[in-house]
């Protein structure tokens, strides 16, 4: 008897591994995994064809300065939608960065959006030391834009109008590419 069970009991990883109610659920937990890592998001880069204009905002930066978004038509700007806990926003961090530094300020401009108010932002601005202004937006304003997913960028061109949507983590080129697109014009 005490032998049976030890038989049962080694097989147990075997029963498990080929199981198809535990398939599934690997199944879903690597599914899950991936839209996590990815930014949570099932759609991914967005041409829009229905182009329509962003809607206006006056927010506050860290250091208490308002700007809106229209005060900034004549230039192409990047409203980057971030969380501090979202993972793929921390590895876009190092290309946003770069992509400041690459264009000119008069005609290109990043702004990042976060909702999650100034004690949790400060520490991690200052940690990854963001040259680009970074603004506290509201829940309406989320709503307003849209967000389903982190990160979440939209392009918008000199005269206010949304170009292009993208969510999750895209690379550098490929925002370096319509940027260039658009300042070009």
């Amino acid at each position: 008897m005490t032998e049976s069970r030890f038989r049962t009991f080694n097989q147990l990883p075997e029963m498990i591994m080929f199981s198809p109610f535990f398939f599934r659920i690997r199944l879903v937990l690597v599914a899950l995994f991936i839209m996590i890592w990815a930014g949570c998001s099932p759609s991914g880069h967005t041409d829009l064809v229905n182009v329509s204009a962003a809607p206006d905002f006056s927010l506050q930066t860290l250091s208490g300065k308002t700007v809106s978004l229209s005060e900034l038509r004549g230039k192409v700007v990047l409203l980057n939608f971030w969380a501090t806990w979202c993972r793929p926003c921390h590895m876009e961090i190092p290309y946003l960065k770069s992509l400041y530094k690459s264009f000119d300020l008069n005609q290109f401009e990043i702004l990042a959006i976060s909702d999650e108010g100034r004690q949790k932002i400060h520490p991690f601005v200052e940690k990854y030391e963001l040259p680009y202004p970074v603004l506290l937006a509201s829940q309406s304003l989320i709503r307003e834009y849209n967000i389903r997913a982190y990160p979440t960028l939209y392009l918008i061109d000199k005269e206010g109008i949304i170009q292009y949507k993208w969510e999750g983590l895209h690379s550098e080129q490929t925002l370096s590419k319509a940027i260039k697109q658009l300042i070009e014009g």
